[in-house]
């Protein structure tokens, strides 16, 4: 579930945080899921940098991914 919501992470705009926070308000994902989609979300600012310079955008979302995952995953284990 967390990669899942990670995944949602990087989709830019605020309809899938949005979607995501009333997921997790409904019970129908884990705190984890929904910490692991925070930490991963790139914002709007990617959609111009992938205009500008598009080889510059996959490492800053990896960057951001795997600190996400790590965190989420961590949490699952730890029984969250």
């Amino acid at each position: 579930m967390p990669a899942m919501a990670g995944a949602v992470g990087f989709v830019p705009g605020c309809g899938p945080t949005m979607v995501a926070t009333a997921l997790y308000l409904d019970w129908a994902i884990l705190l984890t899921a929904q910490l692991g989609k925070a930490s991963s979300k790139d914002g709007d600012a990617l959609s111009p940098a992938i205009a500008r310079a598009s080889n510059g955008t996959g490492l800053a979302t990896l960057c951001s991914a795997i600190p996400a995952l790590l965190a989420a995953y961590g949490l699952c284990a730890l029984g969250w």
